[in-house]
């Protein structure tokens, strides 16, 4: 029996979100994707999911309000915060907050 991982994205931005989405989808995870930080929470606290892709920059609830919650609920779940928030002091505050990790979005510079 093969089992399928689980994973969510809370990410405001449609064309990473929808990147993301199809990357994993290929990879034969099941996805589920929001863009909005007050559904995600709602959906990260009631689904059943291996892995977590949070931004930090969210419209309604930011993504630490939620990674917050998600530890306080003390949900199994992996979370890897993917945020444009690239100072030393975001990842740490991030990583102490209860993240498992911490990626910064590489930024397109236009000249």
């Amino acid at each position: 029996m093969i089992v399928s991982l689980k994973v969510l994205i809370i990410e405001d931005s449609v064309s990473l979100r929808r990147s993301l989405k199809i990357g994993l989808t290929n990879l034969s995870f099941t996805v589920d994707d929001t863009g909005d930080g007050a559904e995600g929470v709602s959906m990260a606290l009631t689904g059943d999911y291996s892995l977590l892709i949070l931004d930090l920059m969210l419209p309604s609830v930011d993504g630490t309000s939620i990674l917050k919650t998600i530890r306080k609920a003390q949900k199994d779940i992996r979370v890897l915060i993917l945020s444009a928030k690239d100072l030393t002091v975001d990842k740490v505050e991030g990583l102490l907050c209860g993240a498992d990790d911490y990626l910064t979005k590489p930024s397109i510079n236009r000249n």
